[in-house]
């Protein structure tokens, strides 16, 4: 989702996990299924076909930095001058310092000591 939209229109911001999804359509069936889990009457629904992913599978230990989509300036929301500028090296510094700041943010308990330094964008 564009920045400019999770910080000026969005109520809130949920995450379901570090990966990309093609669009809004799933996450939105990930939040129902987790919310109807929550009800009372579905408590006794068994689980089938689960497994656990491998337990050496890397895993990422930030959220994705922020997306800021075209165009550069909408509705006077601009997109940050970083990341319009063509340096590549200082866009990648600014996307690693974003997730750091976003994961710090939004899910404190993905950050642990030293481990912020070894994921990039």
């Amino acid at each position: 989702m564009d920045e400019r939209v999770a910080e000026c229109l969005a109520d809130e911001e949920l995450s379901i996990g570090n990966y990309v999804l093609s669009g809004g359509e799933l996450a939105a069936a990930v939040v129902i299924d987790a919310t109807r889990a929550c009800c009372p009457a579905c408590w006794q629904r068994k689980l089938r076909g689960v497994r656990e992913l491998p337990a050496n599978r890397p895993q990422r230990r930030l959220l994705d930095c922020p997306h800021w989509t075209r165009p550069a300036d909408f509705r006077g929301w601009k997109a940050p001058e970083v990341l319009l500028n063509g340096n590549h090296e200082e866009i990648r510094r600014f996307r690693k310092e974003s997730a750091i700041e976003k994961t710090a943010r939004l899910r404190r308990d993905l950050m642990k000591e030293g481990r912020e330094r070894r994921v990039t964008c």
